[in-house]
């Protein structure tokens, strides 16, 4: 069985290698943050607009919305469902009036949701990633080690 004699040496010595993809695995949503949510982090305003049209699948859904600033009509779309905190495919019917936020210098560009509300997504990401990678992955792996050794 390599010397481990138990679930928590066999931790022990791979905790580097847990380690590592739960960095590279944060690091990638920390990617996917900063390219979606910093850019409205600052210049930014938070409105209301209206849910036009969305798409419900069986793996998520998208939704299209449209928005006014000074008198100028803007529409905005998003892929990523109930991400944002607006809610899920069955309550963003069209017509639904959700949060969005749009930069001061250029309003055609939005996003749906709030920035605090993608900062609570990505601290629910991280956390459910320190799980899987310190948790439930080592698990499976050691019962593995155990049936390859035998």
């Amino acid at each position: 069985m390599d010397g481990y004699d138990g679930f928590r040496e066999y931790y022990v010595a791979k905790r580097r290698s847990f380690a590592w993809v739960w960095g590279c695995v944060c690091g990638l949503v920390l990617v996917c943050w900063i390219v979606h949510v910093v850019p409205f982090s600052y210049a930014s305003v938070v409105s209301k607009a209206v849910v036009v049209s969305r798409s419900c699948a069986s793996k998520g859904f998208s939704y299209t919305y449209s928005y006014e600033v000074d008198g100028q009509p803007y529409t905005g779309a998003t892929q990523w469902g109930g991400w944002d905190g607006n809610g899920s495919c069955q309550k963003l019917e069209p017509g639904v009036v959700i949060p969005i936020t749009y930069r001061v210098d250029d309003p055609s560009r939005s996003m749906s949701g709030t920035v605090s509300a993608w900062n609570k997504t990505l601290i629910f990401l991280w956390v459910w990633i320190a799980i899987f990678s310190f948790v439930i992955l080592p698990i499976p792996l050691y019962i593995k080690e155990l049936r390859s050794s035998r």
